[in-house]
């Protein structure tokens, strides 16, 4: 049974995507989850980038003919996909190790919430780490009240688009990301979500 499908957006992203899903792979056991990546009329050598890892990976590859942006091609993978949760990483994000393990006790089979949020680190365009995303208002960065977190929400937002898992249903009901805001379409969900 799939648990958790992870979509990633990616428009021309051959230099980034290979250490992405390099960074799914090495969390170890993914025979449980899907990779839903959604190419977004890319024209350099991301599909066969993708392609590289399709022993390594469960991994679903959907082309779109136009590029309509990260939103679109997000809500197609959201709408494309079988897991009962969502994770979305972007072509030049990478999983921290440890988050699949972690998830598994938050969302999966033996887990309780529908929605877990996770930290993430900044890396430059060498892959150096240059800083940590830590969860809004968590001293140690590993759980999270979402009244907190929803208080933060209501000033900026503060969720790191990577960081969130969410049941599917909920994602799905409340519109996904709202292509018409295209910097801020990730806030009006979150906002949604956790509400």
């Amino acid at each position: 049974m799939t648990w958790l499908s992870v979509v990633i957006p990616t428009h021309n992203g051959e230099a980034f995507l290979g250490a992405a899903l390099r960074s799914i792979v090495d969390q170890g056991r993914t025979d449980d989850i899907e990779v839903v990546l959604v190419d977004d009329a890319s024209t350099d050598a991301t599909i066969d980038v993708a392609n590289g890892f399709g022993e390594a990976l469960p991994l679903r590859v959907v082309r779109k003919p136009s590029c309509d942006g990260w939103a679109n091609a997000t809500n197609l993978g959201a709408r494309e996909a079988r897991g009962l949760y969502l994770s979305m990483l972007h072509q030049d994000d990478l999983w921290l190790p440890g988050r699949l393990a972690w998830l598994r006790t938050q969302l999966g089979p033996e887990g309780v919430h529908d929605v877990a949020v996770s930290p993430a680190e900044f890396v430059d365009h060498q892959g150096r780490r240059v800083g940590r995303w830590p969860l809004p208002g968590a001293r140690d960065s590993t759980a999270r009240s979402v009244d907190r977190l929803l208080r933060g929400l209501t000033v900026q937002n503060n969720v790191c688009v990577a960081a969130p898992a969410i049941c599917r249903a909920r994602y799905l009901d409340a519109g996904g990301i709202d292509e018409d805001l295209w910097y801020t379409g990730d806030w009006k969900l979150w906002l949604e979500v956790f509400s």
